[in-house]
């Protein structure tokens, strides 16, 4: 889905501008009101193309951020099998709500992931021994780097920076050569002025090459 492209690139590009890359954190995706039939038919490819995006995503936000050596694809940067790590959830209720019965199927979902996140615990390394008081603690400093990190809050993904960088870049270079064009024709301007006949004539003179010059570099 789009708005999945647009957030998870936020979320890669948070963890590189946090530095918290050496976590390596876990990442399981659940898609809801998926039927079992539907789920390997239909989003198969889908799941393919999605994890193309986000290796393109995570090349260019470690290329921002100077860390194109070290992170290449998504899974350099967070634990994801793309066969393993994605779950379906059919829907919370058969047929229409509010008189629908729940869903079994639901629930048995929900254990299901339940027990994979408790898993994903337990395997890790970095997780043992894992007690409730470390995981509030673990949550706190992941929070208080998302709150140093204000750039998270402009929800711009990766393209919208990128082209935001190249966009200040060529102004920065515009503003360079006009300003070395202007500093030449002052120059210019100052020892025409010191040895003119006409002040006024060479007053108009100068002010055609200044409207001649800025025009040029707006063409440009």
């Amino acid at each position: 889905p789009t708005e999945m492209q647009d957030i998870l690139p936020i979320a890669v590009h948070a963890f590189l501008r946090m530095k918290l890359t050496w976590i390596k954190p876990k990442c399981v995706f659940v898609h809801q009101n998926v039927t079992a039939a539907a789920s390997n038919e239909k989003l198969g490819p889908a799941r393919a193309s999605l994890i193309h995006i986000l290796n393109e995503m995570t090349c260019a936000a470690a290329k921002l951020e100077n860390k194109s050596s070290e992170i290449r694809r998504f899974s350099d940067l967070i634990d994801f099998d793309p066969e393993e790590d994605v779950l379906y959830f059919p829907g919370l209720f058969r047929g229409d709500p509010p008189m629908a019965p729940i869903n079994s199927s639901y629930s048995a979902s929900a254990f299901n992931l339940k027990f994979k996140i408790l898993q994903i615990l337990k395997i890790n390394p970095l997780f043992r021994p894992i007690t409730i008081s470390s995981l509030i603690l673990r949550i706190n400093q992941l929070w208080t780097a998302l709150l140093n990190e204000n750039f998270v809050f402009n929800f711009k993904n990766v393209q919208e920076i990128n082209a935001s960088c190249e966009l200040d870049n060529a102004i920065n270079m515009w503003h360079y050569d006009f300003s070395k064009e202007i500093s030449s024709w002052k120059m210019s301007a100052v020892n025409e002025l010191s040895n003119c006949d006409d002040i006024e004539q060479t007053l108009e003179k100068l002010w055609i090459e200044l409207e001649k010059l800025s025009l040029d570099f707006c063409r440009e």
